[in-house]
């Protein structure tokens, strides 16, 4: 009798699973975009996993046009090449375009991953965009370019005594460690030395955690799981919020490089640099008041916009928590740092392996370089 009762609900649960799966992954079929065929399981996660991302796109890209649905585990991604649509989508309607995607939900559900300007939603997203933005204002980025030549002239000092090496070298690593010595300088006002292999205490350890979070995005199980099976979500924030006592998350160690440096700046007025880090902490606007989602998009610069005189005085100001800072202060470290280190990379690659373009680069600054670096046209190409 047990036996037939436990058999019935089995199968009940089983054939509910598969209606209620097969129909998450009906999305895309039933509004005509063309993708990749799911898994039932996995969705499309385990092909991205196999090949890599870039490659998957490409592929998914070349197959099916210049807009592609997959499942990243349940959740549906749209993949966009088509320019006018991306153009849409970054400025005319960037307010409907808020909702932005995540790599995996688990990081939702991270004490600080869930603080990050990429995870958080809606109006939480506005807000704290709006009091991101104006840290990028040109004026603002043309005051870091004095500390990128001091680490750009470092980096030249390191190549140059491999070269005379005479020996193979990875430009990689070279390059990693270029990117984080920019980014710690001029965005956290932290002299690291790491190019020379001098760095402060903590500073190479900091470069092995960044390589773990980027291999964890995607490929570690805990978010696997997350995005693959988020019927069972309360058993994985179960494991996650007990994991927390056993298991260090490269995020947060991370993060406790940055709270002694946060709290310093919020206690002690001397301590304050003109910095990335600085401008997040000073960053604030009336509580309450709407958001310009024109002023959120990729095109619009406040240093070019319209001055408006805002006095906060007696009103309920919104500004970022230490939490929220220590948050979005790894993102753009990390954002930083492996964005510059694989650009670099790659350019240096295709430099080496065309010479005739490498000449020709080469001849353009030489013959520009004391006018105008405005002029250096091959590099727009």
């Amino acid at each position: 009798m047990w036996t037939l009762v436990c058999t019935t609900l089995i199968a009940i649960i089983s054939t509910f699973f598969y209606l209620w799966r097969r129909h998450r992954f009906s999305l895309f079929k039933n509004m005509g975009i063309p993708g990749p065929e799911p898994s039932l399981f996995t969705g499309n996660i385990s092909e991205i996993i196999e090949k890599g991302a870039a490659r998957m796109f490409d592929e998914w890209i070349n197959k099916y046009g210049d807009v592609v649905g997959f499942y990243n585990g349940v959740t549906p991604m749209l993949i966009v090449k088509d320019l006018e649509l991306i153009k849409n989508i970054q400025i005319k309607d960037f307010g409907n375009f808020h909702g932005r995607g995540v790599t995996s939900k688990l990081f939702r559900n991270h004490q600080v991953g869930k603080l990050k300007l990429i995870n958080v939603d809606g109006d939480r997203w506005k807000d704290m965009r709006s009091l991101l933005t104006p840290a990028f204002t040109t004026s603002n980025m043309k005051n870091i370019s004095s500390v990128m030549d001091a680490c750009t002239n470092d980096v030249m000092e390191v190549l140059d005594s491999l070269s005379d090496q005479d020996k193979a070298f990875e430009m990689g690593e070279i390059y990693r460690r270029f990117s984080l010595d920019v980014m710690l300088r001029s965005a956290f006002g932290v002299e690291s030395n790491i190019q020379k292999n001098q760095g402060i205490a903590g500073v190479n350890e900091m470069l092995e955690q960044i390589a773990d979070h980027e291999d964890m995005s995607f490929t570690g199980w805990l978010p696997f799981l997350f995005n693959c099976y988020p019927e069972f979500s309360f058993i994985w924030k179960l494991y996650f919020t007990w994991s927390k006592y056993f298991i260090s998350f490269p995020m947060d160690k991370i993060r406790y490089g940055f709270m002694p440096v946060i709290n310093m700046r919020r206690t002690n007025p001397e301590a304050r640099r003109d910095d990335l880090l600085q401008l997040m902490l000073n960053a604030e606007a009336e509580e309450g008041a709407a958001v310009n989602v024109h002023k959120l998009t990729v095109e619009y610069d406040d240093d070019v916009a319209k001055p408006t005189d805002v006095n906060l005085n007696g009103r309920k100001k919104r500004v970022l928590s230490n939490a929220e800072v220590e948050a979005n202060a790894q993102v753009f470290l990390i954002a930083g740092t492996e964005t510059s280190r694989t650009a670099l990379t790659f350019t240096s690659y295709l430099l080496a392996k065309f010479q005739d373009v490498q000449d020709r680069l080469r001849s353009e600054i030489t013959a520009v370089l004391e006018r105008d670096l405005g002029k250096l046209t091959l590099l727009e190409n």
